[in-house]
C-alpha cells in the first residue's frame, strides 16, 4: 500500500514539494499512505459534494471522514497514530462544503 501511496504522491506533485521514496521519513510516510487510503480507495469526499449548500453536510463530511479514519486505523494498525493526528487537523473542506461558524475542532 505504501508503495502506491508514494506513487500517487509523486505523480501530483507541486514545484515545492520534494518527492517521496522509501527513504522519506517514517511521519511523512504515514501522511502520504493515510491520505491515498482516505482520498483514493473511499468516495465519500465525491458523495458529500453531491451534497454541498444542504444543512449539515459540513458535519456529515466531518463524521464520515472521522469514522474512514478509525476503519484506516482498523486494518492497518501501524497506520494509528496518523490516523488520529488527522481527526484533530483543521480538514480541508471538499469544494462548497462548509461547517457552520459554531463547529470546533
Amino acid at each position: 500500500m505504501q508503495d502506491k501511496a508514494i506513487a500517487h504522491f509523486n505523480g501530483r506533485l507541486r514545484r515545492s514539494q520534494s518527492p517521496a521514496s522509501r527513504n522519506t521519513s517514517k511521519a511523512r510516510l504515514d501522511r502520504l499512505t493515510v491520505n491515498y487510503l482516505r482520498h483514493q480507495q473511499t468516495s465519500y469526499e465525491e458523495e458529500l459534494k453531491e451534497f454541498k449548500g444542504v444543512v449539515g453536510v459540513g458535519e456529515a463530511y466531518l463524521v464520515v471522514r472521522n469514522r474512514i479514519l478509525d476503519l484506516i486505523a482498523d486494518t492497518y494498525p501501524q497506520l494509528r497514530t496518523e490516523c488520529e493526528r488527522q481527526k484533530f487537523d483543521a480538514p480541508e473542506l471538499p469544494d462548497g462544503v462548509q461547517l457552520p461558524a459554531a463547529v470546533t475542532l
